[in-house]
């Protein structure tokens, strides 16, 4: 992959999630301008980047976000809830084209289709926030707010809404807007939604739409009702209301303008050809000289590509002077304004902003700050090319395009100095073939608008090449050495780091064959110098291998943070849908582990979130019955314990009652009528693992299926975890994980069983003990033993193994080696021939054949060259 388009993806990917961040603050601090800045310069700073590559559905989505974020910093839109769904929504989507991207180093074939119904929801927001802060007046006096109920105005095609303006009798007319969302079950109530809308009287526009992709025909319910009405009218209130009576809550009315349909729609094209029309257009509305504004129309019409904004800003404003009602001058004067900058602005226009005395000073008085300092900063450029050497065939061609730049941007900024100004500049010094007018123009501007900058270096007239200034005699201060710039992050790809773990595992390999060789040597070559001097080395070559483990593994740990900065998106989005208020608190999202426990997190929190969001906290009305406070809290928290990171998932709600799990699993058949009697409380909550079973009454789009805390619990121990569960009915629940905090290197204990060496997690093993045989009992047929006052069960680890050949040695050993381990259930006591050291390796897991034998969990290479199988103690139990 192109090494520029990497970097692209890996910085958008950082700037969305800090974006995210951003939209979630903002909804709970609307007011904090430092949060909304720094929100702009990160989509400011992805689409700046897009532009460098063919990927333009991509960047059109990013700059209609950005146009809309815009607005909002200007104090002159409110972001709502809504509002914030569809930017997360595009920031969503852009994030999915990034890993089109990264597959396939090109965006989806659907992208231009997805980017466009993206940005009409953008350009929705930007047509209507003067109404969505105002609000408009409806017949009964209220105000109501022009929000996202309306925001399909924008899905009318121009043709529509051109025919709809031009049978308005006046521009100042209103309509009323009627969107219909009827009930799923509305058919057997007797509702024919379709036949109600082709109902409405004085009907201008009438659309339908799903509510949701379609479903698999397999699955597809004819008799459920999956779409959304949309309709514009002329008839009152009263009579929409009369016509809805039976399920107005299923309807929303909204009165508009007939001028809310006049928007221009396309792809913003470069203005300067629309310069020579502002210019005739505004002499002429001055002039009031509408018949001849029409005829500019028509001109500026055949040169416009049809697709431009510009153009279908050309084609409304065709509509407007063409009225029977009459020139509106305001809409008139908006519509040249928006074929003048490719923005379609609300209310009236600048100049009768001033007239009406709304102002912005303060903002004024930033961007005449910011055109300056811009101004001044081309002025240096140019300045310096000026000055340097230039040959014969390439003089014209500079001076041209310095010329060039000077007319783009002196006549706009705060400078004002005139187009006609730098053109005899340029013709004078075409004439005395010298840079020198231009140069001295600009040393001019520059030494009157910036008293503090050094005096600007004056070039001699008949030469070209760069001199120094002469300065006056005065003690020389010596600049001190411009200070070292160190890298103090250094960005490194996952795959090089998991290369250098493959490395400190070889090597972890090599330095266990030395206590080999120095026994060999010993034994086999009777040299006990040779052995001595081997342990040695091993010794200090150990040392350093547990620093360089040490070392790589501080590199692949990285703060739970990078998994817990997701939830509080996950967290409003679930709370939105299920009409829930909650709080999610983060704790210790400091706390490191390893990136492949990290990564190994996210799944299984998003169920246990879900799950305590829909079943855990109670609805508002619930809580507050109950007394609780109507905003539900979900805590997250994580701390180190030992050698492990334990995660807590915590709630305040309904909590978890066993006697229903119990009923709930008798049903399900994991559980027999005699369990159901016997089963503790704590032992009811441990079957909310059991695949298939579910407390929730009915199944929804969040869970109720009863797979999701079953595949938390594989996936927790698949990663070495355990997960246990305490809940208090009515008071909430807690859910705990505790994982290794690496998985990259593990301590195995070996032992030997029927002639072979096996390992065993050290993690797993509580002692080691060698017990008389005439202490083993049989107990249901079942060997145990009694240690330290708890019945342990025992296992001959060697029959389970069918390695055994301790049906005849127990018969004449006295005593018998119990390595005791700790399942996740309950303690156990694996019958071993001989306990071995124990060894650090790099456990690689089996392939092939060997990986379906579940009861080893992976294998490595000792120092002797033998393969070391390290035994799954969660799967050998199974097997008992």
């Amino acid at each position: 992959m192109n090494t520029l388009l990497q970097e692209f993806i890996n910085e958008s990917r950082e700037l969305l999630e800090e974006a995210s961040q951003a939209f979630l603050h903002l909804e709970n601090n609307p007011d904090d301008l430092n949060i909304l800045n720094s929100l702009f310069r990160a989509i400011h700073t992805i689409k700046g980047s897009s532009g460098l590559f063919d990927i333009a559905p991509l960047t059109n989505v990013v700059h209609a976000a950005e146009d809309v974020l815009d607005i909002v910093r200007e104090g002159r839109l409110k972001l709502s809830p809504d509002m914030v769904d569809i930017l997360l929504d595009s920031l969503d989507q852009v994030n999915t084209w990034l890993d089109d991207l990264e597959a396939e180093e090109k965006l989806s074939p659907d992208a231009e289709e997805i980017s466009e119904e993206l940005k009409t929801k953008l350009r929705g927001m930007i047509t209507n926030f003067a109404q969505e802060e105002g609000g408009q007046k409806t017949d009964n006096g209220h105000e109501t707010e022009l929000a996202s109920s309306i925001d399909w105005l924008a899905k009318i095609s121009e043709e529509d809404r051109q025919g709809i303006v031009r049978q308005a009798q006046n521009l100042n007319d209103t309509l009323l807007t009627i969107t219909y969302i009827p009930d799923e079950q509305c058919f057997f109530n007797g509702d024919d939604p379709l036949y109600t809308m082709r109902q409405i009287p004085e009907l201008c526009w009438f659309g339908i739409e799903t509510r949701e992709p379609w479903p698999d025909i397999n699955e597809f319910d004819p008799f459920t009702c999956l779409v959304q009405f949309y309709a514009l009218t002329r008839a009152s209130l009263e009579e929409i209301k009369e016509l809805f009576t039976y399920v107005e809550e299923e309807v929303q009315q909204t009165r508009i303008s007939v001028q809310d349909l006049i928007f221009p729609q396309g792809d913003v094209g470069d203005n300067e050809p629309f310069g020579l029309f502002v210019q005739d257009a505004t002499k002429l509305i001055d002039d009031k000289d509408w018949s001849s504004l029409l005829k500019v129309v028509d001109v500026a019409l055949e040169v416009a590509g049809p697709d431009l904004f510009q153009a279908s800003a050309l084609r409304w404003l065709k509509v407007v002077l063409e009225h029977p009602s009459g020139p509106n001058e305001s809409l008139i004067k908006n519509l040249v304004q928006a074929v003048a900058t490719g923005i379609m602005p609300e209310g009236e226009v600048v100049e009768e902003q001033e007239e009406n005395n709304i102002d912005y000073p303060q903002e004024k008085e930033q961007k005449n700050e910011l055109t300056t300092k811009l101004a001044l900063d081309i002025l240096r450029t140019q300045q310096k090319l000026l000055q340097l050497p230039c040959t014969p065939e390439l003089w014209t061609g500079r001076l041209l395009s310095i010329g060039e730049v000077l007319k783009r941007s002196l006549p706009f900024s705060t400078i004002e100095k005139s187009t006609e100004e730098i053109s005899a500049l340029i013709d004078k010094a075409q004439k005395e073939k010298n840079f020198s007018p231009l140069l001295s123009f600009i040393n001019d501007i520059l030494s009157s608008k910036d008293s503090t900058e050094p005096e600007p270096i004056r070039k001699e007239p008949e030469k070209q090449a760069p001199v120094q200034q002469e300065t006056e005699k005065k003690p020389v201060v010596k600049p001190s050495p411009p200070v070292k710039q160190t890298i103090k992050v250094l960005k490194v790809d996952q795959k090089r780091i998991d290369v250098l773990m493959d490395l400190v595992s070889e090597l972890v390999v090599a330095k266990n064959s030395l206590p080999f060789l120095a026994k060999r040597a010993e034994e086999v070559f009777q040299s006990r110098e040779m052995a001595k001097e081997l342990k040695t080395q091993y010794g200090a070559i150990n040392r350093i291998c547990e620093e360089l483990q040490t070392a790589v593994m501080q590199v692949r740990m990285v703060p739970v943070s990078h998994v817990f900065q997701r939830f509080p998106r996950l967290v409003r989005d679930l709370s939105r849908r299920l009409g829930k208020k909650v709080r999610l608190i983060i704790e210790g999202e400091e706390t490191e582990a390893d990136k492949n426990v990290v990564e190994d997190l996210a799944e299984p929190l998003v169920h246990l979130l879900r799950n305590s969001i829909d079943h855990g906290i109670e609805p508002p009305e619930e809580r507050e019955t109950l007394g609780k406070p109507i905003e539900g809290e979900v805590r997250l928290r994580a701390i180190h314990l030992e050698d492990q990171v334990v995660i807590e998932i915590s709630d305040d709600g309904r909590g978890i009652d066993p006697e229903i799990v119990k009923r709930k699993a008798y049903e399900k058949g994991l559980i027999n009528e005699e369990k159901l009697d016997q089963i503790t409380e704590e032992e009811a909550l441990q079957l909310i693992f059991a695949p298939g079973l579910s407390t929730a009454e009915q199944v929804s789009d969040v869970s109720g299926r009863g797979v999701g805390m079953d595949a938390v619990r594989t996936m927790v121990e698949k990663a070495g975890g355990s997960i246990s569960i305490k809940s208090e009915k009515g008071r909430g629940t807690v859910i705990s994980l505790s994982l290794p905090l690496t998985m990259a290197v593990t301590r195995v204990l070996m032992i030997e069983v029927g002639g072979e060496i096996f390992g065993v997690p050290i993690e797993s093993v509580m002692e080691t003990v060698r017990v008389p045989a005439n202490d083993i009992h049989l107990i249901k047929n079942k060997e145990t033993v009694i240690l330290r006052n708890r019945l342990i069960p025992l296992c001959r680890l060697g029959d389970v193994l069918q390695l055994s050949t301790q049906e005849n040695a127990r018969k004449e050993t006295e005593e018998e080696a119990i390595l005791v381990v700790n399942t996740g259930r309950e303690e156990l006591g694996l019958i071993v021939d001989k306990f071995h050291e124990g060894v650090d390796i790099i456990l690689k897991p089996l392939e092939g054949l060997m990986a379906k034998f579940r009861i080893y969990a992976g294998a490595t290479l000792l120092g002797d060259g033998r393969v070391l199988l390290v035994l799954n103690l969660k799967e050998l139990v199974k097997c008992l």
